[in-house]
């Protein structure tokens, strides 16, 4: 019986700068987050629940 290799595809985070998109308040350091939208991540200004990638 052969061994199957399994392979798994690595993921790579991005520290880039995210803002708000309602009030343009830019956080304050880079976020490593996959994808350009930070869930996690409130608006410190408006209270805003996501921020988005500044690119």
């Amino acid at each position: 019986m052969e061994k199957k290799k399994i392979v798994i595809p690595t993921l790579t985070f991005n520290g880039d700068y995210f803002k708000c998109p309602k009030c343009g308040w830019i956080y304050p350091g880079p976020l490593r987050v996959l994808g350009n939208v930070a869930h996690g991540t409130p608006c410190q200004q408006c209270g805003n629940s996501t921020l988005e990638r500044i690119q």
